[in-house]
């Protein structure tokens, strides 16, 4: 049951936390502001990336699989 119900809650995620985290690096940018908070910020972009790539390939192997 947990497994049906992170893919469509991982794909949510995905475009909601891109635009935030854009705006957030060039507010950084603009701030001059030290590079621990660009690395904060790129933190949940990068796990969210990871989660969609483990997806896909999880996807594809189970649709090879069948």
């Amino acid at each position: 049951m947990t497994t049906a119900s992170l893919p469509p809650s991982a794909l949510m995620s995905v475009p909601s936390s891109k635009p935030p985290t854009s705006i957030s690096t060039s507010i950084t940018m603009s701030k001059a502001s030290p590079q621990p908070k660009l690395v904060i910020s790129m933190g949940p972009v990068l796990r969210a990336a990871l989660a969609v790539v483990r997806l896909c390939n999880f996807n594809r192997s189970c649709m090879g699989s069948r």
